[in-house]
């Protein structure tokens, strides 16, 4: 028999929540046969959906409360200057990862220009050729998921590509930042966030709009765990 990886079990979480949520109302059994798993294990992922506010679950009924998939989107003006801020704060830095964001793209040939080493998990085209390697942004490959308008990386593959490349700096995305909790749309990309933050010297935070005051579906850290991290709104 097959031992069940993490990445498995978050994958099936993460399908889990987007039947939840275009039923609205299931049960357990009918969890159970979608998903070729035991009533135990929907019972247990459905324990930590209570938890985060998502579901009402009674005698194997199940009710989907939770909001729709908050938007991850940074307007044109706070782009720019996101943009310029967060260049300029990596631009010394040698060896950089980025997590998938509205401004991934732009910003790991930014850096890469200025001389970084960038690594993402965001599915970035390459723009042009080039003979110094560090001008390339490093993908952290792994199983492919989409996040709002980007294909992500995400699984062991992803987790163990950022653990072994030694950054300096970690630019974390975040659509959530309560007095509480840092959050993030998918458990896909909670796990990514973590990674990335328990693996890097430094690390920067950079938000959505309106996520200040606000949770989503999925932490990635605890705010008291935030520590020295700088967070950029």
């Amino acid at each position: 028999m097959m031992r069940t990886t993490e990445s498995d079990v978050i994958d099936r979480r993460q399908r889990e929540l987007a039947f939840l949520r275009q039923h609205i109302h299931t049960t357990t059994s009918e969890m159970a046969r979608a998903f070729d798993v035991s009533l135990m294990t929907i019972n247990r992922d459905l324990h930590m959906f209570i938890k985060k506010g998502l579901v009402l679950h009674d005698y194997g009924e199940v009710v989907w409360i939770g909001e729709s998939m908050p938007s991850s989107q940074i307007n044109q003006e706070r782009a720019q200057n996101l943009e310029q801020t967060l260049t300029a704060i990596a631009g010394n830095l040698g060896r950089v990862l980025i997590s998938t964001s509205p401004l991934t793209e732009k910003l790991t040939y930014e850096l890469a220009d200025l001389g970084c080493h960038v690594m993402t998990n965001q599915l970035v085209t390459t723009q042009r050729e080039s003979d110094q390697s560090n001008r390339v942004p490093v993908l952290t490959g792994g199983q492919l998921n989409r996040f709002d308008d980007w294909l992500s990386f995400y699984g062991n593959t992803a987790v163990q590509s950022i653990k072994h490349f030694d950054a300096d700096l970690a630019l974390i995305y975040a659509t959530g930042l309560s007095d509480r909790l840092l959050t993030t749309n998918t458990l896909y990309e909670s796990v990514i966030a973590r990674t990335m933050l328990e693996n890097a010297q430094k690390t920067i935070i950079f938000l959505a709009d309106n996520a200040e005051g606000y949770e989503t579906n999925s932490m990635i850290v605890k705010r008291e765990r935030l520590g020295r991290v700088q967070v950029i709104s």
